[in-house]
């Protein structure tokens, strides 16, 4: 009866440390930035959780420029941008976007929508992909 209990408190511990290893990464945005879809499903919330494995994320870019104090401002938004990610053990996911503080700059990125990808502080480089750059990737990784 003993090593029955103990062997149940064991296998319990194990997978409560499995399911610790196992959590899903938090993905951070800046502000401008909205995630529409996670493979292919619009998220519960704005900044959701990825599970490990690969994921497809659908991106949109929004801002709002003032030009002068006289002037209405105007905004600045993409169409669907992709990213295709894979979440290995990560705890925090996160995209920064260069600096966008004009709408020069916000036109600038969009024509070269370049972000940085930071996992647990480590980062590169990727780009997104518009409609047509991510059919020409689906295309040639199948």
């Amino acid at each position: 009866m003993k090593t029955s209990i103990q062997t149940l408190l064991i296998a319990a511990s194990l997978s409560l440390f499995a399911i610790g290893f196992a959590e899903a990464a938090q993905l951070k945005l800046p502000s401008n930035m909205t995630v529409a879809a996670v493979d292919g499903s619009k998220p519960q919330t704005g900044s959701p959780e990825l599970a490990p494995g690969e994921h497809l994320l659908e991106l949109k870019f929004a801002d709002y420029y003032a030009v002068n104090a006289e002037d209405s401002g105007q905004w600045l938004r993409s169409g669907p941008l992709y990213v295709q990610l894979t979440v290995g053990d990560e705890q925090a996911l996160s995209i920064k976007l260069p600096p966008v503080k004009t709408i020069e700059q916000g036109r600038s990125f969009l024509k070269r929508p370049e972000v940085t990808l930071s996992r647990d502080g480590k980062e590169s480089t990727t780009t997104l992909m518009d409609h047509a750059a991510l059919m020409a990737w689906m295309a040639k990784s199948h």
